[in-house]
């Protein structure tokens, strides 16, 4: 995945980016994946109660507020806008949902171009080209950097899961 040079993007917006890259392919949400499962689209959330290096203690059975969507090679970045839960990290009301949740409501940008593998993943953002190992559990994706660390990368494995809910954009 490319990312344009666009440098309007906040923060949480490029990590999550990051994040949603490595989600190409499909998870369900309680089976193991098989390889005709291996899609490169769908909706995608970081796991909410995952560390830079732990998975999530919940199993990925919440979800940030931030994920992407990919249309064939462009790459969509939500935000979800209709949540009202109180149990997300750090008492943030609204900033998680549940993975359950029947359906969310997102406000969309266009975030760049996507290009991956099963099994690896490789980003070139802010002048700096970043390999990914991807990996599948049960309940979600885990993406490790591997090689030489872009300073967007740092020291963290990324968690993410596809949502199987419906996702309805903001008019």
């Amino acid at each position: 995945m490319i990312l344009a040079a666009n440098r309007n993007y906040s923060l949480s917006q490029l990590t999550i980016g990051l994040l949603a890259s490595f989600a190409f392919s499909h998870l369900g949400s309680n089976d193991a994946m098989s390889s005709e499962e291996y899609k490169w689209e769908g909706n995608w959330f970081i796991c909410e109660f995952a560390n830079r290096k732990l998975p999530p203690r919940d199993g990925c059975a919440m979800f940030d507020d931030e994920g992407f969507r990919f249309e064939g090679t462009q790459m969509i970045y939500l935000q979800v806008v209709n949540s009202e839960e109180v149990d997300c990290e750090n008492g943030k009301v609204g900033k998680c949902f549940r993975r359950e949740a029947p359906s969310v409501v997102v406000k969309t940008k266009k975030s760049g171009k996507s290009e991956a593998n099963n099994d690896w993943l490789r980003i070139r953002y802010l002048a700096c080209e970043q390999k990914f190992s991807i990996s599948d559990t049960q309940n979600y994706r885990v993406a490790k950097p591997v090689g030489k660390k872009c300073f967007w990368a740092r020291k963290r494995n990324f968690y993410i899961g596809r949502f199987k809910g419906n996702v309805y954009e903001k008019e």
